[in-house]
């Protein structure tokens, strides 16, 4: 799979250049630093600077939302913690950029994602995926995102979540 990305006409071409090579960096660099942390993602194959292209293995398997279950919402939250235990905020966690293949969660698209040491941040990721999980079942939604949270098995970030909700940017 070729992940292009392709110029933006609104920007200025220079600053264009420049914005979509660092992000080209960036996401392999995340996409890298998640497999190390111990996350399943696409083999990278090859970054392309010059044309703003990353070349990565094309995953067979399903979207999770269409197989989401007690256990994998369980298990994801295993996997994000270790991505959150190493910095990487994916930015769009949502049940269509985590696939289900050969019996293993892979987290795809990095294209929004970056690193930070921020609880509030990790918070924030968490709830991009609570509200994707709404819009595939609001009922089942909250006790997915429960099983999320117990596996992600760090009850401090309930304060941040519960301290970003209150703020109601993300409330129901």
């Amino acid at each position: 799979v070729i992940k292009d990305r392709i110029p933006k006409g609104y920007r200025i071409p220079e600053i264009d250049n420049k914005i979509r090579k660092a992000r080209c960096k960036e996401e392999a660099k995340l996409l890298s630093d998640a497999k190390r942390a111990g996350v399943k993602t696409p083999v990278l194959y090859d970054v392309n600077l010059e044309d703003k292209a990353i070349t990565m293995e094309e995953i067979e398997g399903v979207m999770l939302k269409e197989v989401i279950d007690d256990d994998l919402a369980f298990r994801l939250g295993g996997e994000i913690s270790k991505l959150h235990s190493s910095d990487i905020i994916h930015g769009d966690i949502t049940t269509s950029n985590i696939l289900f293949s050969d019996g293993k969660l892979v987290f795809i698209d990095f294209g929004l994602g970056r690193y930070s040491q921020l609880k509030e941040d990790k918070a924030v990721d968490l709830l991009v995926l609570k509200k994707s999980l709404q819009s595939i079942d609001y009922n089942l939604a909250l006790r997915y995102f429960d099983l999320v949270l117990k596996g992600y098995g760090d009850e401090s970030i309930l304060n941040a979540i519960h301290d970003i909700e209150s703020r109601g940017r993300y409330t129901h």
